[in-house]
């Protein structure tokens, strides 16, 4: 052994250290250490899963979606070569998280109908209820709300079965994206309060911030709906989760294009679309483009080239939903458009295009 061998950190202690940067949220250097343990010859494939597994978390937090795409791969490959079938089926929960901010939603739905029917093949109730759980969150993304309800209310049942405080909190926020979305305002706030009170309960940080985002997309007053923003984005930066971050400053930029301040909804929409697209989240950036769009319609009054800008941001949005398959929010995009032209003093223009807009 030569003496730079002998000092070199052992894989335990590089994945010790690195467990420790994760804990602190120190994403950066818990992926350099990662790396540093999966660099070393002769790994078995339960170490290197377990390696793959923490990296592929600091990826997701900070928002790089190719990265952590390619170590959910790699997982994915090891589940098969380990013959782990319930492992198998939790990479394909991982990669349903990660396929759905990309916007590929067909194929994230397709991924978590697969998984629901091997965990019950299995024959394994915590599989199937995180399945569950993983089909109502793709369901829901790709606006199935009525049967996102439905598997949510599922996996609720299941885990409070087996008294697990954590799938029962994200079954309630689940249950609750959708109850909203269908116009049960009732039980959707119930469930927010109830998978709040969890989360606090579990000091899961990043679940407290979805639970305080929906309850701000709940609330009907704009100085609650901005607290409740407020609170989850300090949530979300306590943990330094970059893609979570970028969905409430697009989030806190309605709340001021609602109170009529264009300028600063513009300020926190053009940072929500900048992440966005650093990050290569397809999905966020197809919501947060109108965001941007709807505050330079409003500032073009006062700024020469705003309508240009708001028609460019419809235009791009409106492609990125036919990609995506998004025909509700493609609709948001003719309606924009339709505005500008309204605004700009074409209002034959405008009518076919709220005309395009009603027949989505």
């Amino acid at each position: 052994m030569t003496e730079e061998e002998s000092t070199s950190p052992s894989i335990e202690e590089l994945h010790q250290a690195a467990a420790r940067a994760q804990a602190a949220y120190d994403w950066e250097e818990a992926i350099s250490l990662y790396t540093q343990a999966l660099a070393q010859e002769g790994l078995p494939p339960e170490t290197a899963y377990d390696l793959l597994d923490g990296r592929a978390e600091g990826h997701r937090h900070l928002g790089d979606l190719a990265a952590e795409e390619a170590d959910l791969a790699a997982m994915a490959g090891l589940a098969q070569e380990m013959a782990d079938p319930a492992c198998q089926v939790l990479v394909m929960h991982r990669q349903v998280g990660g396929l759905v901010p990309r916007g590929q939603l067909a194929e994230a739905r397709q991924m978590a109908e697969t998984a629901l029917s091997r965990s019950r093949e299995l024959g394994d109730q915590v599989l199937e209820a995180a399945s569950l759980a993983t089909l109502a969150d793709a369901l829901n993304r790709s606006g199935e709300l009525a049967r996102g309800r439905e598997c949510a209310e599922w996996a609720l049942a299941l885990y409070r079965d087996r008294g697990d405080p954590a799938g029962e909190a994200r079954s309630l926020w689940l249950l609750g994206f959708a109850a909203i979305r269908l116009g049960e305002r009732d039980l959707g706030l119930a469930c927010d309060e109830g998978a709040l009170v969890l989360y606090r309960r579990l000091g899961d940080r990043e679940g407290e911030g979805n639970a305080l985002n929906s309850m701000g997309i709940d609330a009907t007053d704009h100085a609650r709906q901005r607290a409740y923003y407020e609170e989850a984005q300090a949530a979300f930066g306590a943990i330094r989760h970059r893609q979570r971050q970028t969905m409430v400053y697009n989030n806190l930029g309605l709340v001021y294009h609602r109170l009529g301040l264009y300028g600063r909804s513009r300020d926190y929409c053009q940072r929500a679309v900048g992440l966005a697209r650093e990050m290569g989240a397809r999905l966020a950036l197809a919501y947060h483009l109108d965001s941007l769009g709807r505050a330079y319609l409003r500032l073009s009054p006062e700024q020469p080239d705003a309508l240009e800008q708001a028609t460019r941001l419809f235009e791009e949005g409106r492609a990125l939903c036919q990609e995506i398959g998004d025909r509700y929010a493609e609709a948001t995009y003719w309606l924009g458009l339709g505005w500008v032209a309204l605004v700009g003093g074409q209002p034959a223009e405008a009518r076919d295009l709220f005309q395009r807009a009603a027949e989505l």
